[in-house]
């Protein structure tokens, strides 16, 4: 299983805390950031970096 692979099962987990939550959205991985905008419950915050990361938001929490 790759770095890839593995990054984007912990992205689909809604069990994570806000911190692994930001630490995913910090690897600046696209498909990762586009896994947590449709799966997570983010903070206003979260939201922000991901918009400003050019993730286009597909549905809100």
């Amino acid at each position: 299983m790759s770095v890839q692979q593995i990054l984007l099962a912990l992205s689909g987990n809604s069990a994570l805390l806000p911190v692994h939550v930001d630490e995913l959205i910090a690897t600046d991985d696209p498909a990762v950031s586009r896994e947590l905008a449709q799966e997570q419950c983010l903070t206003p915050a979260q939201i922000e970096r991901l918009a400003a990361s050019g993730t286009v938001m597909s549905c809100w929490h």
